[in-house]
């Protein structure tokens, strides 16, 4: 924290303790690059945000670890095509 405001890289944990996310704030909102998790440590998603909303290539990931789906966001809306994928 610089003055009570979210700055620099921030990582953020389950109850239990697994890491949940991880990524920059800017003057309180989420910025570049942010990796997040689910509780059992297996990647769900990875992208960027800009004024703490989606922005740019976002990939999701199935519990497996396989890749579910990847696509462009735009002020957070999905846009464009997204290429979805069967787990299988």
């Amino acid at each position: 924290y610089e003055e009570d405001v979210k700055n620099g890289l921030w990582k953020e944990y389950y109850d239990d303790g697994p890491l949940k996310s991880e990524g920059h704030y800017e003057r309180n909102l989420k910025s570049g690059f942010w990796k997040l998790y689910r509780s059992n440590g297996q990647m769900q998603s990875e992208g960027n945000y800009e004024n703490s909303r989606k922005t740019g290539l976002w990939t999701e990931y199935y519990e497996s670890g396989k890749l579910q789906e990847k696509g462009n966001y735009e002020k957070g809306r999905k846009i464009g095509l997204w290429e979805v994928y069967y787990e299988s």
